[in-house]
């Protein structure tokens, strides 16, 4: 894995081509419940809707949206899942599987330490983040997502760690 220090400048040139390790959270359940995702730099938001679908309470009766650091309701990525995408989305907002990890890395200019925003319900918004945690190499990450640990997956992410109490 890459550490911000050893990156250094290269960051830059790195971001879009690099895998994430997310450690996923909800506000206010932090320290009782979190779940690690690995992914790709192709995986698409869509794919990571489905892993973060699969651990949360989440369902599709309710909008959520996808945002930069503690963006939530004032997301600029405005990304929306597909289906809710055909019901509610407008001109300005994104489907999930046309943003890869890739593209808003690049937005955000996403390194170890930074932050996603999701928010679920507009209406009585539940607000969940992820932090970066581990940046891997191109060669590292098929490594990571190959391991028979893995909790669930799909093509090119998976959950790979979870704590819950």
């Amino acid at each position: 894995t890459i550490g911000k220090a050893q990156a250094g400048d290269d960051i830059s040139e790195q971001i879009g081509t690099v895998g994430y390790r997310l450690r996923w959270k909800q506000k206010g359940r932090a320290r009782d419940e979190w779940y690690d995702i690995v992914v790709k730099p192709e995986t698409t938001v869509a794919e990571l809707d489905r892993l973060v679908c699969r651990f949360t309470t989440l369902d599709d009766f309710h909008l959520r949206m996808y945002g930069l650091e503690d963006e939530y309701l004032e997301s600029s990525l405005n990304v929306l899942p597909d289906h809710q995408y055909e019901q509610a989305g407008d001109r300005s907002d994104t489907k999930a599987s046309e943003m890869t990890v890739a593209e808003v890395a690049e937005r955000g200019t996403l390194w170890e330490g930074d932050r996603l925003s999701l928010v679920y319900d507009f209406g009585t918004p539940s607000h969940y983040y992820c932090i970066v945690k581990e940046v891997y190499e191109p060669d590292e990450i098929d490594g990571v997502l190959d391991d028979s640990n893995v909790i669930s997956s799909t093509e090119t992410a998976a959950i790979v760690r979870e704590k819950r109490s």
